[in-house]
């Protein structure tokens, strides 16, 4: 159990912190032809090769934003979704053993019946009627 809700938190953690940079994309002025760069000096393209126009053909203000949109309204619930997983096995730890302890317990404070032998017997297809 502690290692689900530890990598509850975790994943948590990084989907915060995708979910901010996309949020920080989306609405801060500028931050798309940044990250345009960004990608592009990462990719290993010259500064040079294309001019201003790569920078604006791959910062299409209205392509980065929506996606960074999509991308912060997507994690940020899921964050918070995996905080709440994390926190649902944290609540399972504190029980009575564990998860497989409290069947145990519960199975041996029952108390023990003693099984009769209550069934009817079914009626003997021999014993006069129909058949001799």
């Amino acid at each position: 159990m502690a290692i689900a809700k530890w990598s509850m938190y975790l994943t948590a953690v990084l989907f915060v912190l995708i979910g901010v940079g996309a949020l920080a994309v989306a609405v801060l002025p500028g931050a798309d032809e940044w990250f345009a760069e960004q990608v592009l000096d990462r990719a290993g393209v010259p500064d040079d090769t294309f001019g201003d126009q790569t920078v604006s053909l791959v910062a299409d203000a209205e392509g980065v934003q929506l996606t960074a949109w999509i991308f912060a309204l997507t994690f940020l619930p899921t964050a918070a979704l995996f905080v709440w997983v994390g926190r649902w096995f944290t609540s399972m730890e504190s029980g009575a053993g564990g998860m497989f302890g409290a069947g145990s317990a519960v199975a041996t404070a029952a108390p023990t019946a003693t099984v009769t032998d209550a069934t009817p017997e079914p009626p003997d297809p021999t014993a006069g009627g129909i058949i001799t």
